[in-house]
């Protein structure tokens, strides 16, 4: 399986000092974020290329998702944010952008204006044949509120293991086979079910291995991506190592 890894996983770098050790280590590919920077984005893509690390995936903008579901002004723009999201996607070839639908603890209720904006968004997905994959976040009823009322081939899910210890229930709740036809990534890391502490594999409560066989189940072949984040006195050689080989312990639990 390839193994990724989120480019900005703590600590002030230089760009092609960290892509260097993200590859000397042995990662396939990197996950970036929707900068405000539009240069910098193009920067990371070309000399990630440059190299032959993939772009697996973009993090949309979340900054007002809440906006989604309401009739307002920040709505719009929100709804703009992620379609300049799917378009810096298409311009640099990224096959799958990640959005956010809620955030934080208080959260306006599912609405029409939500479905009828996915639904904008994911015509300009399927024009540039790009995945739009939904986060879960907080409540997994918002994102089955949008797969009950909405199909699209570019429709997909980007399973968060962290999000949903510590945010929703615990992972061995979830019923992996609601959303097999969903899943295309995954964000890894760990916490202790309190907060969302962004640990690296094995350092908090969340069984793995668990998870490795319950997408085995599901015939997931897709990548294994870290979103785990480093702490400030440790070096980024450590970490990245640390990293890599709890994504290969993971993928270990596949052939079981």
């Amino acid at each position: 399986m390839k193994k990724n890894i989120y480019l900005e996983f703590g600590g002030t770098y230089d760009l092609l000092t960290r892509l260097a050790l993200i590859k000397k280590q042995g990662f396939n590919g990197i996950f970036i974020w929707q900068d405000e920077d539009e240069k910098r984005i193009a920067e990371v893509v070309k000399n990630a290329r440059q190299i032959n690390l993939e772009i697996e995936t973009m993090h949309l903008r979340f900054e007002g998702c809440n906006h989604l579901w309401l009739d307002d002004e920040q709505g719009q723009n929100y709804v703009k944010q992620i379609i300049r999201g799917v378009e810096l996607a298409y311009m640099h070839q990224i096959p799958t952008v990640i959005m956010h639908t809620v955030a934080k603890l208080i959260h306006p209720p599912t609405a029409v204006i939500g479905l009828e904006r996915i639904k904008t968004i994911l015509e300009l997905c399927q024009k540039y044949k790009i995945n739009l994959a939904i986060e879960n976040i907080r409540e997994l009823s918002y994102i089955d509120y949008v797969f009950d009322n909405i199909y699209s081939p570019y429709l997909k899910m980007c399973l968060d293991f962290g999000h949903t210890n510590c945010f929703t229930y615990k992972i061995n709740q979830v019923d992996f086979n609601k959303y097999a036809p969903y899943i295309i990534c995954l964000h890894i890391h760990d916490n202790w079910g309190e907060n969302d502490d962004h640990l690296l594999p094995f350092e908090g409560e969340i069984d793995f291995e668990y998870i490795a066989k319950s997408l085995k189940k599901i015939f997931y072949q897709g990548p294994l991506t870290s979103e785990a984040q480093k702490n400030l006195n440790e070096s980024d050689e450590l970490f990245l190592s640390k990293a890599y080989n709890a994504l290969v312990k993971i993928e270990t639990f596949f052939t079981k």
